[in-house]
Protein backbone atom coordinates (compact mmCIF):
# COMPACT_ATOMS: atom_id res chain seq x y z
CA UNK A 1 0.00 0.00 0.00
CA UNK A 2 1.38 3.40 -0.88
CA UNK A 3 0.06 5.21 2.20
CA UNK A 4 1.06 4.66 5.80
CA UNK A 5 -1.55 3.04 7.99
CA UNK A 6 0.28 4.40 11.02
CA UNK A 7 0.21 8.08 10.11
CA UNK A 8 -2.03 9.05 13.01
CA UNK A 9 -1.29 12.37 14.70
CA UNK A 10 -0.95 12.12 18.46
CA UNK A 11 -2.13 14.81 20.86
CA UNK A 12 -1.02 15.65 24.37
CA UNK A 13 -3.28 18.07 26.17
CA UNK A 14 -1.87 20.57 28.66
CA UNK A 15 -4.13 22.79 30.77
CA UNK A 16 -4.55 26.32 29.47
CA UNK A 17 -2.06 28.74 30.97
CA UNK A 18 0.49 26.04 31.86
CA UNK A 19 3.17 27.33 29.49
CA UNK A 20 6.00 25.80 31.52
CA UNK A 21 4.32 22.37 31.39
CA UNK A 22 3.86 22.64 27.62
CA UNK A 23 7.52 23.52 27.17
CA UNK A 24 8.57 20.60 29.41
CA UNK A 25 6.42 18.14 27.45
CA UNK A 26 7.85 19.39 24.16
CA UNK A 27 11.42 19.10 25.48
CA UNK A 28 10.74 15.56 26.73
CA UNK A 29 9.36 14.46 23.36
CA UNK A 30 12.31 16.03 21.56
CA UNK A 31 14.77 14.32 23.94
CA UNK A 32 13.10 10.93 23.34
CA UNK A 33 13.41 11.45 19.58
CA UNK A 34 17.03 12.69 19.76
CA UNK A 35 18.20 9.87 22.03
CA UNK A 36 17.03 7.20 19.61
CA UNK A 37 14.73 5.71 22.24
CA UNK A 38 11.63 6.18 20.10
CA UNK A 39 13.27 4.74 16.98
CA UNK A 40 14.55 1.75 18.99
CA UNK A 41 11.06 1.15 20.42
CA UNK A 42 9.60 1.17 16.91
CA UNK A 43 12.31 -1.19 15.63
CA UNK A 44 11.80 -3.63 18.50
CA UNK A 45 8.04 -3.63 17.92
CA UNK A 46 8.53 -5.11 14.46
CA UNK A 47 6.35 -2.49 12.78
CA UNK A 48 7.60 -1.78 9.27
CA UNK A 49 7.46 1.67 7.69
CA UNK A 50 6.86 3.69 10.86
CA UNK A 51 9.24 6.55 11.58
CA UNK A 52 9.09 9.25 14.25
CA UNK A 53 9.38 12.91 13.38
CA UNK A 54 12.98 14.10 13.56
CA UNK A 55 14.35 15.61 16.77
CA UNK A 56 14.06 19.37 16.85
CA UNK A 57 10.93 19.38 14.68
CA UNK A 58 8.68 20.95 17.32
CA UNK A 59 8.28 24.69 17.37
CA UNK A 60 8.34 26.22 20.86
CA UNK A 61 5.24 28.36 20.82
CA UNK A 62 2.51 29.12 23.28
CA UNK A 63 -1.07 29.64 22.09
CA UNK A 64 -2.89 32.80 23.08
Amino acid sequence: MPDSLFCVPQTIIVPKGKHDVLAAVNRFIDDVRASGFLQNAIASSGVIGLQPAPAGSWQPSVPD
